[in-house]
């Protein structure tokens, strides 16, 4: 018998699980689709082409893929994506680190991924790339209460200029701070589950970086090209390379600041759990 065909490149093989779509959950009449959604959706998806530039065709590539990921849901193919994304960012951010941080230790490293691969900063990636306008088109799907918390967020995410490691190291210091802080209750900063109110932005953009890598059918280094401006910005880049290893030197002590007050922080918390459980003494 002739011998089976290979299987498809892997990345091949992901762009057909992600497009198969779901089979229907109800018999009879379904409902008409929405075309104002879809209107919507199609507006987020020129936009969201605009925003990665005019060298990716993502309407021939993955012309469904794309519309799911204009706007953050909880279904199958989104969740998918945004796994793939956050894969690849871990992956990506964590060599580049080790290149242009060559005298920093494993937690030092994992202290700067950290910073850059968080919610937080996803989320103002997001909002400098794509424009605070369609950030809040992404994110329509989520909760009121989530949308309230992220207008606010969105409005004061400077989208003017590239941020140095330094920065992003100071203000991923500083929003640890607010956010341990009691919030107001006009501004809440954690639903009552605790969960972050910025994890559906950074959740958008682990799902465009997936979309990314996907329709580049895995290819890792022209998906890390489209993206890494936005970690590395070039005029941050330029500024700190008139004094590099000053600039280096200044980004580890920041790191072991950040790193001794975590450790102090642990160390309050670990007190205070052996006050609660602490044993009364025998009389």
């Amino acid at each position: 018998p002739p011998a089976a065909p290979p299987p498809p490149p892997w990345a091949e093989q992901l762009r057909r699980l992600n497009e198969k779509m779901p089979p229907p959950q109800r018999r009879g009449r379904q409902p008409p689709p929405d075309r104002q959604l879809q209107q919507q959706l199609q507006e987020q998806a020129a936009a969201l082409c605009r925003g990665l530039g005019s060298e990716l065709d993502l309407h021939a590539a993955c012309p469904a893929l794309l519309l799911e990921a204009c706007r953050w849901n909880e279904r199958d193919t989104f969740q998918r994506l945004e796994f793939e994304g956050d894969a690849f960012l871990q992956a990506a951010v964590s060599l580049e680190l080790v290149a242009r941080y060559p005298e920093c230790d494993e937690g030092e490293l994992t202290h700067l991924r950290s910073c850059l691969v968080k919610n937080l900063h996803l989320s103002r990636l997001l909002t400098r790339r794509f424009g605070a306008a369609l950030a809040r088109e992404f994110v329509r799907g989520a909760s009121e209460a989530h949308r309230r918390a992220i207008e606010s967020f969105v409005a004061g995410v400077d989208t003017t200029s590239g941020l140095s490691m330094l920065e992003v190291l100071t203000l991923t210091r500083e929003a640890a701070a607010a956010d341990a802080a009691p919030p107001p209750a006009s501004a809440p900063r954690h639903d009552r589950r605790g969960h972050d109110y910025r994890k559906p932005l950074g959740d958008q953009y682990e799902a465009i970086v997936g979309l990314v890598l996907t329709a580049l059918h895995g290819d890792v280094d022209r998906t890390w090209a489209v993206f890494r401006r936005d970690f590395f910005p070039p005029e941050a880049e330029a500024a700190e390379a008139a004094d590099a290893a000053e600039g280096r030197e200044e980004v580890r002590r920041e790191v072991r600041r950040q790193q001794q007050q975590q450790r102090e922080q642990a160390a309050k918390a670990e007190v205070c759990l052996q006050r609660l459980f602490v044993l009364p003494a025998a009389p």
